[in-house]
């Protein structure tokens, strides 16, 4: 079932939202299960599952729509982010976060409609949310959304993880590499491949994800960067 998070502390426009969605599922004959939260520290502070689906208002007390957003991604989180604002102005500040969509207060049901649709869309054709690694016990099974980068040491490739975990694969560069591309990673080097989600900024010659910075070999500069602008062009997570 699609989970859903309405992060909004106006309870008028968080009580449309979950109308339109009671009403979107008795229309559609689909069903959502949602929570709603006040606030984006309360949203970040329960913990007890990820959503597919976030709304988010962008101005909030104590944290607003885009920290939260910012700190969602930060942990590794893909959910489909839409921003709730008054002015449509707002939402271009989305492309930080990798927001999918917005919607302008009020918010009309017929738009809404229209939005749910594409989001729903966008669901169905996700990139995997895991990539399967064989360790020396078996298969682990690792969200894609939380590998910063792979890096290839002898006979061995390394990923690793936005909460610091390293995971060790016995395997080859050149074996993952088709799989990965396609999932938003790029090569930086023949030992290097680099989650294009996670690169904050980028300057000549290297990118910097965090505090650390990559340098981009000159044999792949050129379809790196060509591989980030488009990446970052098409919204994609």
């Amino acid at each position: 079932m699609i989970s859903i998070a309405i992060v909004e502390d106006e309870k008028k426009f968080s009580d449309v939202i979950s109308e339109y969605l009671r009403r979107y599922m008795e229309e559609e004959h689909v069903d959502f299960s949602f929570d709603v939260f006040q606030d984006g520290l309360a949203f970040l502070e329960d913990g007890k599952k990820d959503y597919d689906i976030v709304f988010m208002d962008i101005v909030m007390p104590h944290v607003d729509g885009m920290e939260t957003a910012r700190r969602l991604r930060k942990r590794g989180d893909s959910s489909l982010l839409v921003f709730i604002t008054t002015m449509a102005s707002y939402a271009i500040q989305g492309y930080e976060v990798e927001a999918t969509d917005f919607l302008v207060k009020p918010v009309q049901y017929d738009l809404f409609r229209i939005k749910m649709r594409k989001l729903l869309s966008h669901l169905a054709n996700k990139a995997p949310d895991y990539f399967c690694v064989k360790t020396a016990t078996g298969v682990t099974k690792i969200p894609l959304a939380q590998v910063l980068y792979v890096d290839s040491q002898k006979h061995y490739l390394y990923f690793h993880m936005a909460d610091g975990k390293e995971i060790r694969m016995r395997e080859s560069m050149r074996n993952i590499i088709d799989a990965l591309t396609k999932e938003g990673f790029a090569m930086a080097s023949t030992t290097l491949l680099i989650h294009l989600s996670h690169v904050d900024s980028f300057q000549e010659n290297c990118v910097l994800m965090g505090k650390r910075s990559f340098y981009i070999g000159r044999k792949y500069r050129k379809e790196f960067f060509h591989a980030l602008s488009t990446y970052l062009s098409e919204g994609r997570r």
